[in-house]
């Protein structure tokens, strides 16, 4: 079973703002909530932030174009996947701009692949508007969920991912063993429980883009838009290595 990570916003939140005299402000893609698909190491990323409210300190919760993760959450992920996604640690302080003992850390979900199966699904779609890939289909409304299944074949034993562009962009995915780990230490402030978390069962067909989103991989074809080569060069290698020859 694959099941999409949700912030549980119906429980109280910490709120934060990053602290203006921090390293500075994330470069685009960066600041999406669970990260970009790229290293960011090197370019500024903030390093502290300080509390706006008294509510206390949780597992995982948002900040202002990111998501902050507990060292309990990160050595979790890093048991299943050591080294594979990316943990920027920024010093959380109090109100009164006293500095949290707790380490915590902006995550970068490295992983990016699309497994939902979707053929055969009617959904409407819409047109991209910015980001360099305007034009581009992508669905606009998935009114009530349908039954939909994930390729175990394409997950292939990976456990935290984000899809690229199905059934929409920047959804964050775990796996059964992942979510059973969170779920068993408590980690708080996701939503784990039916009926509020979305899941897929897993089954073995493979995912393949011309076959789920061939109006997707048309657009993309036609127009090869030069965004596609700085942000998504691991796609064009994996599905378009002709552009590359």
């Amino acid at each position: 079973m694959a099941w999409k990570l949700d912030i549980d916003f119906v429980s109280a939140q910490p709120g934060f703002e990053i602290d203006k005299d921090s390293a500075g402000e994330a470069p685009w893609g960066f600041g999406w909530g669970w990260g970009a698909l790229h290293s960011r190491i090197g370019c500024p990323v903030p390093t502290s932030a300080t509390q706006t409210d008294s509510k206390p300190l949780v597992d995982v919760f948002p900040l202002p174009g990111f998501n902050c993760v507990s060292e309990r959450f990160r050595a979790i992920v890093e048991s299943f996947e050591p080294g594979v996604h990316e943990f920027f640690p920024i010093q959380l302080k109090s109100r009164k701009r006293v500095a949290y003992a707790e380490p915590y850390f902006l995550i970068n979900v490295r992983q990016r692949f699309d497994c939902i199966l979707i053929k055969g699904i009617d959904f409407e779609w819409g047109s991209m508007v910015a980001l360099g890939l305007e034009g581009m289909p992508y669905m606009s409304w998935m009114g009530k969920r349908p039954p939909m299944s994930a390729s175990r074949t394409t997950i292939a034993g990976r456990h935290l991912w984000r899809t690229r562009w199905v059934p929409q962009s920047r959804k964050i995915m775990v796996s059964d063993q992942l979510r059973a780990a969170l779920m068993d230490a408590k980690i708080r402030r996701l939503t784990f429980k039916e009926p509020w978390a979305q899941h897929f069962a897993e089954v073995d067909t493979p995912f393949d883009y011309r076959e789920q989103v061939p109006g997707i991989v048309d657009w993309i074809e036609a127009n090869r838009p030069a965004v596609l080569l700085e942000d998504h060069l691991d796609w064009v290698k994996a599905h378009m290595p002709h552009w590359l020859s």
